[in-house]
């Protein structure tokens, strides 16, 4: 494996700093939707999960924080939807009827966040090994 020590401080910092910063850019769309119009089509556009019915009343109308969660759920709803289709979470028509612009910022959203986190985990096994 490669020695962290070795590298280019420019590299390495460039190593540390990366995954925070895409995954804050990740953060940031997730948080840019849940204070726009965009949150409510899409807590309107799923309406067949019943975990995400169930959590509306309590986390729908309350801070930021609990906007995010919310769109978490949904966002991991459309971008894997095989999985939640097959489990019966997802009405295939409420997938197809998801605002197509609204989806692709949310399934990039949560990608972002996901490879950060990835990302950091091997960058602390890298430097930590």
């Amino acid at each position: 494996m490669t020695d962290f020590d070795s590298w280019p401080p420019l590299f390495k910092l460039a190593f540390l700093i990366g995954p925070f910063a895409i995954g804050f850019l990740g953060l940031a769309i997730n948080v840019q939707i849940a204070v726009s119009r965009d949150y409510k089509v899409a807590l309107s556009a799923i309406t067949s999960n019943p975990y995400l019915e169930q959590m509306k009343p309590v986390w729908g109308g309350g801070s930021l924080r609990s906007r995010c969660l919310l769109l978490s759920t949904v966002s991991a709803l459309v971008a894997f939807p095989k999985l939640h289709l097959y489990m019966g979470w997802l009405d295939e028509q409420e997938l197809k009827d998801f605002p197509p612009c609204l989806k692709r910022k949310m399934i990039i959203a949560l990608w972002m966040i996901l490879i950060a986190l990835l990302w950091s985990l091997v960058g602390y096994l890298m430097i930590k090994g």
